[in-house]
């Protein structure tokens, strides 16, 4: 019995579970009047901005990767730049957030990376992501009452991304000793190509600027919300826009549907109701955030699929 493995539709059927259970939630005694209301007042010229913003912000996130890679692999920014909106396509249609292997493995078709150096420096990049988060959310959240609960998730976020990345320090400074560490044991010596890949790109310079487009990633983000927010008419500045769009992230982390439907409406109406909105404006901005910082990203992906010449399942099997 120790052996048997768990299913793999387990994962997926809890992922559809709690994005049902959370749009039960946000719809709810759904105002449809309050939500049209809204729309038809937007102010267009800002839902232009905050949708520049938002796929601005996965341009970054390219460049990162390439920074991050090119110490080993000399990436084409471009080859990048579709890899990583083809993976934001796949995380809204298939379940299980697909998209992060399958960015991996369009990036080693399309250019000379192998899989275990794509692989390992999108984990980088997701580590980056975690310690930013960490960070902003402690400094802009200081003088609020109100988020214990979300600091224990914060905390405990904090703690994995550090204890991980302390364990990336290790194989980088001391190679030799990582390698006897792993040696030693049955199970982790499988892994010890990784190491190897790890070592190859782990040049420091290239990591501090890749953690600093980390910030600029997450500001790009952060400057999207705060434009929709504007087109919404809410007088939301950096801080407050930066803790919706923390609480979103935090929230969406966990097994949910594609596209992070239900979780993202359900943490975006949590983090709105914090800030005090009312109920309602705040189920209505939380459907708006999700049309308008999803379908433009789900818009670029499905061009950049085309652009490679196979359906995203033909991919995704292939990935696999």
């Amino acid at each position: 019995m120790a052996g048997r493995k768990i299913p793999g539709w387990v994962l997926p059927a809890v992922g559809y579970a709690v994005s049902a259970a959370s749009l039960f939630w946000v719809f709810k005694r759904f105002d449809f009047v309050s939500l049209w209301s809204d729309v038809r007042a937007l102010e267009w010229i800002w839902i232009v901005a905050g949708v520049l913003c938002e796929l601005t912000s996965h341009v970054v996130d390219a460049w990162r990767w390439k920074v991050i890679l090119q110490p080993a692999e000399d990436a084409p920014f471009w080859v990048c730049v579709e890899a990583t909106f083809v993976g934001l396509f796949a995380n809204d249609v298939l379940p299980a957030k697909a998209g992060e292997i399958i960015r991996a493995y369009l990036l080693t078709v399309s250019s000379e990376v192998p899989i275990s150096l794509a692989l390992m420096s999108a984990a980088i990049e997701r580590l980056f992501d975690g310690l930013v988060m960490v960070l902003v959310f402690f400094a802009i959240t200081l003088d609020m009452r109100n988020v214990a609960g979300l600091r224990s998730g914060m905390a405990l976020l904090g703690f994995f991304t550090i204890g991980l990345l302390g364990i990336m320090l290790f194989i980088l400074f001391y190679k030799s000793h990582a390698h006897t560490v792993i040696s030693g044991n049955k199970f982790a010596v499988r892994f010890i190509h990784l190491l190897d890949e790890l070592h190859r790109i782990g040049n420091l310079r290239a990591l501090g600027i890749a953690f600093a487009l980390s910030f600029l990633y997450l500001f790009m983000q952060v400057c999207a919300v705060a434009a929709l927010a504007r087109a919404d008419s809410f007088d939301f500045g950096l801080k407050e826009s930066a803790f919706v769009l923390l609480v979103l992230r935090l929230g969406t982390m966990i097994p949910n549907a594609p596209g992070n439907l239900g979780t993202f409406q359900f943490a975006a109406e949590r983090a709105l109701r914090l800030l005090t909105v009312e109920a309602a404006s705040a189920k209505s901005f939380a459907a708006i955030l999700y049309v308008f910082l999803t379908l433009p990203a789900l818009l670029a992906g499905a061009i950049s699929v085309a652009f490679t010449g196979v359906s995203i399942h033909e991919i995704h099997h292939h990935a696999r």
